[in-house]
């Protein structure tokens, strides 16, 4: 099975990918997970949750718990917002620096990725990965799990 499923040979390659970043950004003090919050609030003045969530598409839980690893380290800070239900966030000058290093540390994590995969290879990868994940997306969903008795 593991040989043909995608499921399974995409999170292998998402994990080994993820723990390069990972390795790079350790200098920084930031994870693979973070770097992107971090650019994404720099990017969207005020950026809330929800916001986030939609921006990155990931869960509002996972944002929330990294997020408040990136508040207590003093990176990000929390605003009222112009819509009382919603937080805005901004990055502090701690934060700001934090993420210039981490771009730092990225680039050179990405370049060892690109050395060793190929920079049109790795391009047409991340097309087609993409694409893929549109096409799953616009998919049917699984059919439902009959229920025990």
């Amino acid at each position: 099975m593991a040989k043909y499923c995608a499921s399974i040979n995409l999170r292998n390659a998402a994990r080994a990918v993820t723990r390069h970043y990972d390795r790079g950004l350790r200098t920084a003090g930031v994870t693979a997970v973070q770097l992107p919050l971090l650019a994404a609030i720099s990017y969207g003045a005020n950026a809330s949750i929800a916001a986030l969530a939609a921006a990155l598409d990931l869960e509002r839980s996972t944002i929330s718990r990294d997020l408040e690893v990136l508040v207590r380290r003093g990176y990000v800070k929390r605003a009222a917002g112009g819509d009382k239900r919603a937080t805005a966030l901004e990055l502090t000058p701690k934060g700001h620096a934090v993420l210039s290093k981490a771009f730092e540390a990225w680039n050179l994590a990405h370049d060892a990725v690109v050395s060793a995969f190929g920079e049109a290879e790795l391009q047409s990868l991340l097309t087609r990965m993409r694409r893929l994940g549109r096409l799953v997306s616009a998919a049917a969903p699984a059919p439902a799990r009959a229920k025990r008795k």
